[in-house]
């Protein structure tokens, strides 16, 4: 067995011994194999396996099929068996990914007292050498199993651990210290004698909610550490999975959610992305569909930097997970939908049928893949709904088939080591950061989103880009400054929110803020927090625009600089909030907050320079191949485009002709479209 990840023209896709897969799989808590049958006659050839005997969050079983980790060096392969069993006589073609949950056991913790359940308690398990070492023998000794009685069936493994399988740890735990977590502090930190700090020390801030590089460092050097030790636990079982198999397998994490950062996720310490994103020995990054953006209403949106992902050649696993109209009476709906996954409400097959076409335009657009997550048997057991996926599925292997390569001018940045100066109760990157995806999404134009770290990157295409955003550049490092400089020389629009530079490495800067965003700052009331956007040249809307936060923000900031145009300025003392400075043919822009609309974006990248396709604030779909929307409201749409093209709707076959590079199409109220660019032709300038 050979397990690799290739890229064909902005495609990541699997091979498997030689054949090339769209990464398009299935998986279920309970599968049955009618579903699993219909899956495969659907095309779908690979397929998740989840042996495990612990409960979800909604107190069901994860497998139905019982334990099989049930001692040291012990298990129950019968319940193993039962379950490939199933999958192989209903899908005889299909290759699977083996999901091993890794959490502490019964039997594990009753021979170790000490050791927390790391499912509730991870950050107080993860450094426990003698729990990685048994969890560790597991996965070898499983797979060891499975290609004896199934060879050449299993491609890879996902590594599962911590609350909800994503490497969470328990919100209250990050100022809870034990053994286990303070060695693997000394062995993070290279010193011996040093001592996990306080929870006083670990949640000081000394300039409101921000850190000091200095006087806080014991508490920054805290939370990195805290973020890394999850990453460090992923890189060891996936370095010693790699080394069982001479690195023939593929390794998947569902870990590293920086574009879901809001004030409840750093003590959770699963952020650590960078880390993983940096190994080679994990390759797929598999995430939910954002649950903030589910509702038809919206957008959707990605929770990974997912063009990171693509730039570092790994494969992003887009989980279709949500509730269809047929489970919505299902006992354990009332959870999903008004529980803490907050799934959206599908009414009927049209709604659904929708939804799964908006989700798989969007992976699809980034050349990415998605899994059918039928939590449970009802959710896809039916006909017509069989019927709809299948040409989801024949739409998604047609555009696979295209060059998918991105035609994005705008590039989003966000940073994971900013983070770690920030207050666990702040609220900056609720608005600049989780919320702001959704309005990026309406601006009309295709954006990519990327880790900080990845703006030195020897393949970063910046000759694509005309405008950079930075959602929370709180503490650059030096080349960062260094490459945004040189961007600038080179002719790209800015456009940077909150504080970007204000921590350097011997304290807190406005100079350095100032200097890096091109524009004055200076050190503004607290009570300032609202920002006003009048209707007019940047607000194309009927009323005043509010943005910014919910409660007063510390330390807040506004402009000084006079040689600025002003876009938005503070409601209670009208100083200059939101504001833009020109330099030759480019801009800098600096907003005090979010989350800017986005309408007010389109402005913006339209002064930049990007190419805007729709101005109706659907979300778009753009690839050098594909163009797509998803309508919110019924009635014509008209779509710019950059040259004069035909274009064929892939799920109608209809073609529409442009003309003078523009074309009206009808959309339904929450309608998904997606079409082939099958002619284009440049017009003489």
């Amino acid at each position: 067995m050979k397990a690799i990840l290739v890229n064909q023209d902005g495609n990541v896709k699997i091979e498997i011994n030689g054949e090339i897969f769209n990464p398009q799989c299935f998986r279920s808590f309970k599968p049955e194999a009618e579903t699993i049958r219909q899956f495969a006659e659907a095309g779908i050839r690979l397929m998740n396996v989840f042996p495990t005997g612990i409960k979800n969050r909604l107190g069901t079983p994860y497998s139905p099929f019982g334990e099989v980790w049930i001692g040291e060096g012990k298990y129950n392969w019968e319940n193993l068996r039962r379950q490939l069993d199933l999958f192989t006589e209903s899908a005889p073609e299909a290759y699977f990914m083996l999901m091993l949950q890794l959490d502490t056991r019964d039997w594990f913790l009753g021979l170790n007292s000490d050791i927390e359940n790391s499912f509730d308690h991870f950050s107080l398990t993860a450094g426990c050498e003698k729990w990685r070492k048994s969890a560790a023998r597991f996965i070898c000794d499983t797979i060891d199993y499975l290609d004896k009685h199934y060879p050449e069936k299993i491609y890879g493994i996902m590594l599962c651990a911590g609350g909800t399988n994503e490497w969470y740890s328990h919100y209250e735990d990050y100022a809870r210290h034990g053994k286990y977590k303070q060695a693997a502090f000394e062995k993070w930190m290279g010193n011996e004698s040093v001592r996990l700090p306080s929870a006083e020390i670990i949640d000081r801030t000394s300039w409101g909610m921000l850190r000091h590089p200095q006087k806080d460092r014991q508490g920054v050097n805290y939370w990195s550490f805290l973020h890394c030790l999850t990453a460090d636990t992923i890189k060891y079982f996936g370095g010693e999975f790699k080394k069982h198999t001479d690195g023939s397998r593929l390794v998947g994490i569902a870990q590293g959610y920086l574009m879901d950062f809001k004030n409840d996720v750093l003590p959770g310490a699963c952020t650590g992305l960078w880390e993983t994103l940096d190994s080679g020995d994990i390759d797929i990054f598999i995430a939910p569909a954002s649950y903030t953006f589910r509702g038809l209403d919206s957008t959707s949106g990605i929770r990974f930097p997912v063009d990171s992902i693509k730039l570092h050649r790994k494969l992003y696993i887009h989980s279709l997970d949500n509730i269809t109209h047929l489970a919505k009476d299902m006992e354990v709906a009332e959870k999903l939908l008004n529980g803490f996954s907050r799934h959206v409400r599908l009414e009927n097959l049209d709604e659904s049928k929708e939804y799964f076409k908006r989700e798989t335009a969007l992976t699809i657009s980034k050349g990415m893949g998605y899994w059918w997550f039928g939590m449970y048997p009802k959710w896809h057991n039916d006909v017509q709904m069989m019927l709809e996926i299948k040409k989801i599925q024949q739409v998604s292997n047609d555009v696979r088939e295209k060059d998918c390569t991105s035609v994005s001018e705008i590039a989003v940045f966000v940073d994971q080591n900013s983070n770690y100066y920030l207050d666990v109760k702040q609220s900056i990157t609720n608005k600049n950061v989780w919320l702001q995806a959704e309005p990026l999404y309406r601006q009309g134009a295709p954006w990519d989103n990327y880790h900080m770290e990845d703006i030195n990157h020897p393949e970063m295409p910046h000759n694509q880009y005309k405008l950079y955003v930075f959602l929370n550049l709180l503490a650059p490092r030096k080349i960062h400054i260094e490459t945004i400089e040189m961007l600038k020389r080179a002719g790209k629009s800015m456009l940077f929110l909150y504080a970007p530079g204000i921590i350097n490495e011997n304290g807190f800067s406005i100079e350095d803020m100032s200097r890096l965003v091109g524009i004055e700052l200076k050190e503004s009331e607290m009570e300032d927090y609202k920002i006003v956007v009048p209707k007019g040249k940047w607000n194309s809307s009927d009323e005043n625009i509010i943005l910014g936060y919910d409660a007063p923000v510390k330390p807040m900031f506004c402009v000084e600089d006079q040689d600025v145009e002003i876009i938005g300025c503070f409601e209670k003392s009208q100083k200059t909030a939101f504001a833009l400075k020109m330099r030759a043919n480019a801009f800098d822009a600096w907003s005090a907050g979010g989350t800017i609309p986005g309408n007010i974006l389109r402005q913006l990248a339209i002064r930049a320079g990007v190419f805007i396709y729709l101005e109706s604030g659907d979300p778009v779909y753009i690839n050098k191949s594909i163009l797509g929307s998803f309508a919110h409201k019924a009635g014509k749409r008209i779509f710019n485009l950059p040259y004069e093209c035909k274009l064929r709707e892939f799920y109608s076959e209809e073609e529409y002709q442009s003309d003078n590079n523009r074309v009206e199409i009808d959309f339904e109220a929450n309608e998904c479209k997606l079409f082939e660019i099958i002619t284009r032709t440049f017009n003489k300038q």
